[in-house]
C-alpha cells in the first residue's frame, strides 16, 4: 500500500448517497474492501443506494472492473501520470454525467439526478507540488463559463487555508494560501460549514515532526446554498489512512424541537390570511380588564396560525417540486394559443409557490460562537447552553442593591418638570398619539414572549386598533390595574 492515500468522499442527496472518491496510487480490491470495513461503508450500501460515484484506482486492476463490482455500470477515467493517481467517475441510471472538462487534477461535471435537477459539481485534488497548485487554481477560474449557477467544488486542495488549519509543534508561516483565498473570492463561492475532526490528514512523522492540517473542504456558489441551505460537511475519524473520509449531507436539517410561537411574516402572502385574523379576533371575547381581554385575543390567534401554518405552508417544498415537473411537461408540449394562456397562468402560480418558498428560508442561522474561555463552540446544543451561560452570569446577581441605586440618585442633579410640562403629561392620550406610536415601531424587530412583531399590528389595524387603544388608555388611567392583569405582555412605545 502506498504512503500517500485518499479514502473516500461521499456526498448524501436525500436518502440516497451518489458519491464517493478515494485516490490511491497502489493497492488491491481486497485493501478496497478492508478500508470500506473501516468507515463502516460496505458495497452492498453502495450498490443499493448510490446513484454517482468518483473514486481513484490503482493500475492493479482495471477500473471497470473495479466500478463493476461497486455496483456501477458507467464510468470516466484518468489514467495515472507521475504524484497523481487514477481518477475515475462512476454512475447508475437515472443519474446522468456530462464531464465538461478535466485533468489529471480535477474533473468538472454536469450532473443531473433523478428528478431531473441540474448542478455542476468540481471535484479537486490540488497539486502536491506547491510551485504548480496556483496554475491549477488559475485553470479553475478559467471554468467560470461553464458551470451551472448550482455549483459545488470540493475534496482534497492539498492546501491549509489559515494558521488555525493546521496543527504543528514547529510554528512558520502559511504558504500558498494567499493563491486559493483569491481565487474562491473571484468565483464568489461561500465555505459550506463543517463538523467532526478539526483536521482531515496527518502525517506519518512523529514525535515534533507531527503534523495535522485541514486539507478537505466543500465550496458553493450562492445558487448552491440557496437550493442547498442545510449542507453540511462531516469530517470522519482518520484511520487506516494519512487521509480521513469526509461526509457532504446536503439535507442535514437541525434536530427538531420546539420553539415558541412567533408570528411569520410569510402568512400575509396567504389571501386567506386578512380574513382569518378578522374572525378569529373579532369572535373571541372575554371578561375582565382591558388588558386581560387583549392578552386573551392574542393568544387565540396564536392557536389557529399554528394549525393554518401546517394545512396551508408546510407543503409548500413539495408542491415546488411536484408544480415544477407539471410545468416542464407543459412547456414541452406547447402546440395551441390555449396551451400559452395555460402555460402562462401556470408559470405565475410556480412563481408565487416560489416566493413563499423563499419567505420560509430566511432563517438567521449561528453556526458558531466564542464561550468564555475564548474557544469556538459549533454544536447546537452547545451552543444553546453557552448563551444561558453568559445571561445567567449576567444577571444571576445584581451588580447594586437598591439601596445603593438610591444612595447614588440622592447625589445627582436631575432636572424637575415645570408646571406645563407637567399639564402636559396629565392630559389624556390621543387615539392619533397611539397610532402614531404603533407606526413608529421597527416592524419585524424582535417580538416580546407572545412573538407577534409591530408589523403585525401595523397591517391589521383596523382589526386590532379597538383593543389596543383601550388597553393603551386604560394603562395611563390607572397603571397599577393594568400593571396587575398584562404582566405577561409589554409594547415599547418608546
Amino acid at each position: 500500500m502506498a504512503s500517500s492515500v485518499k479514502i473516500p468522499l461521499k456526498i448524501k442527496f436525500g436518502n440516497m448517497i451518489p458519491l464517493w472518491w478515494w485516490r490511491s496510487n497502489s493497492c488491491s480490491w481486497e485493501w478496497c474492501k478492508t478500508t470500506l470495513k473501516h468507515t463502516v461503508w460496505t458495497t452492498t450500501t453502495l450498490k443499493n443506494s448510490g446513484r454517482l460515484t468518483q473514486i481513484s484506482f490503482p493500475k492493479v486492476e482495471m477500473v471497470s472492473k473495479t466500478l463493476s463490482k461497486l455496483g456501477f455500470s458507467n464510468c470516466f477515467e484518468i489514467l495515472i501520470v507521475g504524484l497523481s493517481g487514477d481518477l475515475a467517475l462512476g454512475w447508475n441510471p437515472p443519474w446522468e454525467a456530462t464531464i465538461v472538462h478535466s485533468s489529471h487534477f480535477f474533473i468538472h461535471t454536469h450532473i443531473k439526478n433523478h428528478l431531473g435537477d441540474l448542478c455542476s459539481i468540481t471535484f479537486i485534488y490540488g497539486h502536491p507540488v506547491l510551485a504548480q497548485r496556483k496554475l491549477i487554481w488559475e485553470e479553475l477560474e478559467s471554468l467560470s463559463n461553464q458551470i451551472h449557477p448550482k455549483w459545488l467544488f470540493i475534496r482534497d486542495f492539498n492546501q491549509v487555508l489559515s494558521s488555525q488549519d493546521k496543527f504543528t509543534f514547529k510554528l512558520g508561516p502559511i504558504s500558498s494560501n494567499l493563491d486559493l483565498l483569491q481565487t474562491i473570492s473571484n468565483l464568489s463561492l461561500i465555505p459550506i460549514e463543517s463538523k467532526g475532526f478539526s483536521y482531515t490528514w496527518m502525517s506519518k512523522r512523529q514525535a515534533e515532526n507531527f503534523v495535522m492540517e485541514k486539507l478537505d473542504r466543500a465550496f458553493g456558489s450562492i445558487e448552491w446554498m440557496d437550493t442547498y441551505p442545510h449542507s453540511l460537511v462531516r469530517n470522519l475519524p482518520i484511520i487506516c489512512l494519512d487521509h480521513g473520509p469526509i461526509l457532504l449531507d446536503i439535507e442535514c436539517r437541525p434536530p427538531f424541537k420546539h420553539h415558541p410561537f412567533r408570528f411569520e411574516w410569510m402568512w400575509t402572502t396567504h389571501p386567506e390570511c386578512a380574513n382569518l385574523i378578522h374572525e378569529t379576533w373579532n369572535n373571541s371575547s372575554h371578561p375582565g380588564s382591558h388588558a386581560f381581554c387583549l392578552k386573551k385575543k392574542l393568544e387565540t390567534p396564536r392557536d389557529t396560525f399554528k394549525v393554518w401554518n401546517k394545512t396551508s405552508f408546510c407543503r409548500v417544498e413539495r408542491q415546488m417540486e411536484e408544480k415544477k415537473e407539471e410545468l416542464r411537461r407543459l412547456q414541452e408540449h406547447l402546440s395551441s394559443l390555449e396551451d400559452v394562456k395555460m402555460e402562462k397562468e401556470f408559470k405565475e402560480h410556480v412563481e408565487d409557490l416560489m416566493h413563499k418558498e423563499e419567505l420560509m428560508r430566511r432563517r438567521n442561522k449561528i453556526i458558531q460562537v466564542k464561550n468564555d474561555r475564548e474557544q469556538w463552540v459549533t454544536e447546537a446544543g452547545d451552543i444553546e447552553q453557552c448563551f444561558q451561560q453568559h445571561f445567567h452570569n449576567l444577571y444571576a446577581q445584581p451588580v447594586n442593591e437598591a439601596q445603593d441605586i438610591l444612595e447614588q440618585l440622592a447625589n445627582l442633579e436631575l432636572s424637575t418638570l415645570n408646571e406645563y410640562q407637567t399639564q402636559q403629561l396629565e392630559m389624556p392620550i390621543l387615539d392619533e398619539e397611539i397610532t402614531l406610536a404603533i407606526n413608529q415601531m421597527e416592524p419585524l424587530k424582535t417580538p416580546g414572549s407572545d412573538g407577534i412583531p409591530a408589523a403585525f399590528y401595523q397591517k391589521y389595524w383596523n382589526t386590532v386598533r379597538t383593543d389596543i387603544t383601550n388597553m393603551v388608555k386604560a394603562l395611563f388611567h390607572s397603571g397599577m390595574e393594568s400593571q396587575t392583569a398584562f404582566t405577561s405582555r409589554q409594547i415599547d412605545f418608546d
